[in-house]
């Protein structure tokens, strides 16, 4: 996965105030680094279903033991409630004191929000009414009003959380990238000095097993010639001449010179031959 890309297209996200598009962002890079309990976190920002949301853990925590699983589950849950527990009952119900746990998707955030907006203004008392009727409307709509607003500020206090949430692990992943690209770097500026050191070790050796073996080349070279001076000195069959002699000498100067060079055993005896 292109980490940078994707990055950059979540912070554009959040830029342009794209809720939904900056969560599935983030869902998909911490699917990406294994960051399971992050993932468990922003499904369940996506599907607040439990149901759903333990489907799509398993899915990507089955090679995990069941105690993992379960502290996922478990952790993540909290830190959905953390994020979508409000200061203040958002229904204007003193009887009902214990609603301050907004559950919502992300995906229906900016939906509801313009539907709100919408009743809100088009709630308005007719005209052509009784006064008394009027007042009976007005005071009512007032109070629907109120409980519609108080919803308002609790979808934009949720909607603010989740932005400020993907707005903080986009910056814990860039800096475990700048880490990662430290360290690699560290690595990589190691590791060419090892190679640059054990290749110039490696050319001097070469160097010097060059110079070796073309003074043994050279050695051996010597000898031959002297041996070829001697034996024709001495009056033994000339190497030109053809013979069993020749052509047992011609074999055993291959096999001498083939133990030195490894390669065209011939070009001795030419040169022997045009002594």
């Amino acid at each position: 996965m292109d980490y940078d890309k994707a990055l950059a297209q979540l912070y554009q996200n959040l830029e342009e105030d794209h809720t939904e598009k900056a969560v599935m962002a983030c869902l998909g890079i911490a699917r990406s680094a294994k960051d399971y309990l992050n993932s468990a976190v922003l499904m369940r920002e996506l599907y607040p279903n439990k149901q759903e949301v333990a489907r799509m853990l398993y899915d990507d925590t089955s090679h995990l033991n069941p105690e993992t699983r379960q502290f996922l589950y478990n952790e993540s849950l909290e830190r959905w409630l953390q994020l979508h527990t409000l200061d203040f009952n958002f229904l204007d119900d003193p009887e009902k004191d214990d609603h301050r746990v907004l559950l919502i998707a992300v995906g229906e955030l900016d939906a509801e929000l313009d539907q709100l907006e919408r009743w809100i203004a088009d709630t308005v008392v007719p005209t052509g009414i009784h006064p008394f009727g009027a007042a009976a409307l007005a005071d009512q709509f007032n109070r629907q009003k109120g409980t519609m607003r108080l919803r308002i500020k609790a979808l934009h206090i949720i909607k603010s959380r989740i932005k400020a949430r993907c707005l903080n692990y986009a910056i814990q992943i860039e800096r475990q990238l700048d880490l990662q690209r430290k360290n690699q770097g560290f690595l990589d500026l190691v590791q060419n000095d090892v190679n640059n050191f054990f290749k110039a070790r490696s050319e001097e050796n070469s160097q010097s097993e060059t110079k070796a073996r073309l003074s043994l080349k050279k050695r051996w070279w010597n000898r031959f010639k002297a041996f070829a001076a001697y034996r024709t000195h001495i009056g033994s069959p000339n190497v030109k001449s053809g013979g069993a002699a020749s052509q047992l000498k011609l074999s055993l100067l291959r096999r001498w010179w083939g133990c030195v060079e490894g390669q065209h055993p011939d070009l001795p005896i030419i040169a022997l031959t045009n002594h």
